[in-house]
């Protein structure tokens, strides 16, 4: 029978028509492709099904990779003839890091806009949230459910520069995945969160938020002492009353729409930048790859360094950071 006659083939001819006409993107084809491929794979396997014909033309490709520790290995997959490519060539001039999305870290002189902007808004929580995540690498998540207790130990106590913050199951700040992790606070920004969290501002906001003032609060509330995120915990509802909306941080990004990016434009004459609050991360890792090249550490040594502070699991994703 003509292959051009079997479902699989039809099916698979229909969606390249899609993605040649603009009406359907390369990854969604592959992934509906994949969704019969698997299908079909059930039925003969599972369901006893003896289809007359072959679905597909099937063989064996070996695919390198890279482990956590760096060394590369081999692995056997099995692809069909249906399967719809959809490899992008890369762009020489693309400044992004590939880590959790497509990353662009600021420059020097972004930074410094970003930093004046922020000074000139006074929104002091909104100031100290950027910072977190510029001074630490920190995402989102991580960023807003640092809890009061975590920073009213006084600095004094401290005997280094670099204040450890313990992050992941059990501490009350969330990560993503879960991922237990160590964030490393500069002791300059330490002293200014200590500040803030013992300040007359952030006890009435903590008095607003439910359960009242107490060092298990987020550090950082809302005027009306709402939660700007909210922890894995609170999520799970233990009542019959389902809220509609979890906050996951969209004050911070409407605040970078509304109030901020309007300021940097102005300043940077450029009325179409953008930038987002998941872009200080990568920011964070480029300085200090700079900070690292400028005190000639080793490269190995650089580079396992740079992943235990951004709390990589593959090495391929650190090694991006020092990509020319």
């Amino acid at each position: 029978m003509n292959k051009r006659q079997r479902p699989t083939y039809r099916y698979s001819a229909s969606i390249r028509l899609a993605v040649q006409a603009g009406e359907l993107s390369a990854g969604v084809a592959k992934r509906r492709m994949g969704a019969v491929a698997r299908f079909y794979r059930w039925l003969i396997t599972e369901a006893g099904f003896k289809p007359a014909n072959a679905p597909w033309v099937e063989s064996d490709r070996f695919v390198e990779f890279k482990d956590q520790k760096g060394f590369s290995g081999v692995i056997e997959v099995k692809t069909t003839d249906l399967s719809i490519r959809c490899r992008r060539a890369e762009d020489p001039w693309d400044d992004r890091i590939q880590d959790g999305g497509r990353l662009r870290p600021l420059s020097s002189s972004e930074q410094s806009v970003l930093l004046e902007s922020l000074a000139a808004l006074g929104n002091i929580e909104m100031t100290l949230v950027h910072l977190f995540a510029l001074l630490t690498g920190a995402r989102i998540q991580t960023v807003l459910t640092v809890r009061a207790k975590h920073v009213m130990r006084k600095p004094g106590e401290f005997h280094d520069d670099d204040i450890r913050l313990a992050c992941g199951p059990g501490t009350g700040i969330d990560t993503k995945g879960g991922v237990k992790g160590v964030l490393h606070l500069p002791r300059g920004f330490y002293e200014r969160l200590y500040i803030y969290v013992h300040s007359d501002r952030a006890r009435k906001r903590r008095q607003l938020a439910d359960g009242g003032d107490h060092p298990d609060q987020p550090l950082f509330l809302s005027h009306r002492g709402a939660p700007l995120y909210e922890d894995r915990a609170s999520r799970v509802s233990t009542g019959p009353q389902v809220r509609r909306h979890v906050k996951t941080g969209q004050a911070v990004r409407q605040f970078i729409k509304d109030e901020l990016l309007p300021i940097m434009r102005a300043q940077l004459g450029n009325l179409r930048y953008e930038f987002s609050f998941h872009d200080l991360r990568a920011t964070f890792g480029l300085n200090m790859v700079d900070a690292m090249t400028a005190n000639e550490t080793k490269y190995t040594r650089a580079l396992d360094q740079l992943r235990q502070l951004m709390w990589h699991s593959r090495l391929s994703t650190t090694e991006g950071y020092y990509q020319p």
